[in-house]
Order: C-alpha cells, then structure tokens, then sequence
C-alpha cells in the first residue's frame, strides 16, 4: 500500500510514533490495516483480545469502561492525531482490553500488530527509552486527571476543563462532544454541569452558546481554582 506523505507526517506528530526511525515505521506499517467507521460503530470491546493499538487519522472515539452493574465511565474522548490501547501490548498474557471504544463521531482509524512494534522495540534500546519517555508523560497527565476528579469540587473540575482545553490565541472552545459525555468526563451529573456553566455565565466569566463556550474574564477563572 502507497502511504500518503501528509498521513505519515502525521504520524511522526504523534509521541508513539516520533522516535522511528524510516525503516522502523515502514516496518510498523507493515501490517497495518485502516478501517472506516460510522457514528456509533464498536471498534473493540473491553474483555476482547488485545492484538492492536490505534492511531485515529480522523473523528471521534469514546473511550469508557462498564461496571458490573452496567454503569458507563467515560475515561477519555481520542481525537484525531492520537494513539490508543497501546500499553496492552506490554500486559502479561493474557492480553485483554480493560475498556471498550465507540467511534462518537464516524472517522478512520489505523490499526496496528502489537506484534510487529514490539518486535520493532526489541531490537532498539534508544526507541525503548524514547517510547518509555512519552508513556511515563501520559501516566502522570492520567494521574493529574484522576486527582482532580478526587480532589476537586464539580466547579473546579469544570473551570479546569475549560482552562486545558483553551486554544492558544481564541477565546472560544468548541465542545466537540455532548454535554451529556462531558459529564460524564468529569464525573459529575449531567444537570450539576448545567448548572455549573449557568453560574459561570451569571457571574460574567464566560457566555455559552450551543457547543460553543467563551471565556470573558481568564483570569478569573483562574483564580477561582487557585490554591
């Protein structure tokens, strides 16, 4: 298969990915397979046998876990550009996922052999490093996270979302997933978020429209969660 220069440059972009070599990602692509899926389409199932990792090239996917009494938790949103599922590949055997994906938004995504990156891994100490690096990044912002769904008050962890999800030089974040799900991020109801933004508006700090929020006083917010 002919890979587009512009998906490969992609690629690069993402931390799992930035420290192969060319012939170490060619080898990575080897056996890749790219699916396209709707909204609403499963790509894996928690309990299901572990054999990929994920790179989305485009939408949005839902990444939760189902307790044993059915009870969803929304442990992240992958959006484009982003790997996931791959600290599986590192699991003892056997290898199962531990949560379920839900494409949320229709898109594409590039499935990788675990096999075949480990095998990339086994036979490069200065990739092992790298890729330990950009993983022990990603635990302690996972760590940070569940910090903040312990620690925090429902307000807090809303302003903090808002405050992290900021882009640089633009007032506005654009929610690209209900309010419903983003409640269920934060873990907190969904009508504690409602109200939380109508109080946000009402002290002037931000205004809401749909699923656009802008934000009118940063640096009050910012000192409503300052410790």
């Amino acid at each position: 298969m002919e890979w587009n220069k512009t998906d490969i440059e992609q690629l690069y972009n993402s931390s799992l990915f930035s420290g192969l070599d060319e012939q170490q990602l060619k080898q990575a692509l080897k056996n890749t397979q790219i699916k396209r899926m709707k909204s609403g389409e499963q790509l894996f199932s928690q309990g299901e046998d572990a054999n990929h990792f994920f790179w989305l090239k485009a939408g949005l996917v839902k990444i939760y876990r189902l307790s044993p009494a059915g009870e969803e938790k929304v442990i992240e949103v992958a959006r484009p550009g982003q790997t996931f599922a791959e600290a599986i590949m590192f699991a003892g055997k056997p290898r199962h996922y531990h949560v379920s994906a839900d494409f949320i938004e229709g898109g594409e995504v590039w499935c990788f052999s675990n096999h075949d990156f480990k095998e990339i891994l086994r036979h490069s100490v200065d990739t092992c490093f790298h890729l330990m690096t950009n993983m022990s990044r990603r635990l302690h912002k996972h760590i940070n996270e569940i910090d903040r769904l312990t620690l925090q008050t429902a307000t807090d962890r809303v302003i903090n979302y808002l405050l992290l999800n900021m882009p640089e030089n633009n007032d506005e974040i654009h929610l690209l997933t209900s309010k419903q799900m983003l409640a269920a991020q934060l873990s907190i109801k969904p009508e504690t978020l409602s109200r939380t933004l109508r109080k946000l508006n009402n002290e002037g700090l931000i205004k809401t429209e749909g699923n656009v929020i802008r934000v009118l006083n940063l640096e009050a917010l910012h000192k409503k969660v300052e410790v």
